[in-house]
């Protein structure tokens, strides 16, 4: 289906049949399912003007030997892109088989349950039968949902990448992944970091500012304020005197190299909220990396079963 407006993401799959995924603006996707909603003049979510920690960082890996001028226009270029999407405001509708089985206001991450046929949504509803075990229908969005970075189906032999749309901006991604090994892991690490990422930066950063705020407020007059509290005289309560037994507890010091452990536990105790969105993402990274190797091959293998199978229909017809 051919709209220059809406983003058209397909795969495909030898047991749930065709999904699609057509991203745009509500009418837009109303040319391609008439149920879809009207779109409202306030939106439920204001877009951000925040650059994105994913996007910066993505964005910043270039290669060496670029000139300035040819940098100074790349910026610009992806500035423009970076307006542009966080002005659209993108909804998203999914189909099985030219059936309607969700229909979203907006890009963030979800999970489609692909084991039930007939699940569908109802007309001028939005929404989708959610899961979060396979078998389904799954994508990942930017940090600012505003464009979408991967499309893929976990079924019981494992995960299956939908190939991005020619000239989408997960394209390019994807094309630039493959040129430079190093861009392969450090993009979908990235991805997989997440919020946890900017939760890093501020530990790191944190410190910096907390000088800078106690340097500006040096600069401001130091004021003796005085409240005149009343004197409260609480009565006392007179408490029984318990005798407790002692217990000989044995003397146990504990070795010097422990020491370094238990900082390092003392600070992931403190920044829990932190490192485990970290952890997580590193995971998230490396098996990005492993699920596309994987998908590549499924879908190889499919397309020879395809193209087996219209041989042997060829050699019947032809008999």
């Amino acid at each position: 289906m051919k709209n220059d407006d809406v983003e058209h993401w397909s795969l495909k799959h030898p047991e749930f049949g065709l999904l699609e995924l057509f991203i745009g603006e509500p009418d837009a996707l109303r040319r391609i399912d008439p149920d879809f909603p009207t779109s409202s003049k306030k939106t439920d979510a204001d877009n951000s003007t925040e650059p994105e920690a994913q996007e910066v960082a993505e964005g910043d890996v270039e290669d060496e030997g670029a000139s300035t001028k040819e940098d100074s226009e790349k910026f610009l270029k992806k500035l423009a892109e970076k307006l542009d999407d966080l002005d659209k405001k993108r909804q998203l509708l999914v189909r099985r088989d030219g059936v309607t089985i969700a229909r979203y206001k907006s890009l963030e991450n979800q999970k489609i349950d692909l084991g039930k046929s007939d699940a569908t949504v109802k007309a001028g509803k939005y929404g989708g039968e959610m899961t979060l075990s396979a078998p389904y229908l799954g994508w990942t969005s930017n940090f600012l949902d505003s464009w979408m970075i991967e499309v893929k189906v976990k079924d019981d032999e494992g995960v299956v990448v939908f190939d991005p749309p020619e000239g989408s901006r997960a394209a390019k991604r994807w094309e630039a992944m493959e040129e430079s090994p190093f861009k392969r892991w450090f993009y979908p690490l990235i991805t997989g970091l997440g919020k946890g990422g900017w939760a890093l930066a501020v530990i790191v950063l944190g410190p910096l500012v907390s000088k800078l705020i106690a340097w500006l407020l040096s600069f401001l007059p130091d004021w003796d304020i005085n409240i005149p509290w009343p004197d409260i005289n609480l009565p006392s309560i007179p408490w029984p005197d318990i005798n407790l037994p002692s217990v000989p507890w044995p003397d146990w010091h504990m070795p010097e190299w422990m020491e370094p452990i238990l900082r390092v536990l003392a600070f992931m105790a403190d920044y829990s909220k932190v490192w485990v969105p970290v952890v997580i993402g590193i995971v998230v990274g490396l098996m990005a990396v492993k699920n596309n190797k994987k998908s590549k091959e499924r879908k190889a293998k499919w397309q020879d079963e395809q193209v087996d199978g219209d041989q042997a229909d060829s050699g019947q017809t032809d008999s």
